[in-house]
């Protein structure tokens, strides 16, 4: 089963059948929900040793098996909207713009960062990669919220981005990506 712990109890049991779970998670401590649904498997198996430790702090056993990760020679293409940035510290953010995967949390510690050093913060941008234009228009709203609230002398540079970027443009995005 490959999905969020917490579903891993909503998929049909067929006698017979072994129950192994998929999954990962991004944060060093589990809700409620991810445990139970752990607890309705035979075996969960996580990516990295981060997961591991997480999921062991509520006593869930798991197995380490590592994503596989296939390099490929590509071109690569630059992307004009963070090109034209001139930024020589590039800080890349890429995730769905949803409140468990707390994008909020980063822009904050961002300008927060940019705030405390200014001089570091002329030469850094934020680039956060989102899923299409509506949630690039949400993002904006979330991050333009955030400086009012904050209300920071220093601004700190956030680029949101929210087009669908090929192979090429991705491999470009990451080799700048600091």
């Amino acid at each position: 089963i490959h999905a969020i712990a917490s579903q891993f109890d909503q998929v049909a049991v067929y006698r017979g059948v072994r129950r192994v779970g998929l999954t990962c998670w991004e944060t060093d401590r589990l809700p409620a929900e991810m445990i139970k649904g752990c607890q309705s498997v035979e075996r969960v198996i996580v990516p990295c040793v981060l997961n591991q430790e997480t999921f062991a702090k509520p006593g869930i056993d798991t197995r380490l098996v590592p994503y596989p990760i296939v390099k490929t020679v590509q071109t690569m293409t630059e992307i004009p909207a963070i090109v034209a940035l001139k930024s020589s510290h590039l800080i890349l953010w890429t995730g769905t713009w949803q409140e468990r995967k707390h994008p909020m949390g980063a822009v904050t510690a961002f300008l927060l960062a940019c705030a405390r050093n200014p001089q570091s913060a002329e030469r850094a941008t934020l680039d956060m990669k989102v899923g299409g234009t509506m949630a690039q228009t949400v993002a904006k709203h979330d991050i333009d919220m955030l400086r009012q609230s904050l209300n920071l002398p220093v601004a700190g540079r956030i680029l949101v981005l929210g087009s669908k970027f090929s192979s090429e443009e991705m491999a470009w995005l990451h080799s700048k990506a600091a």
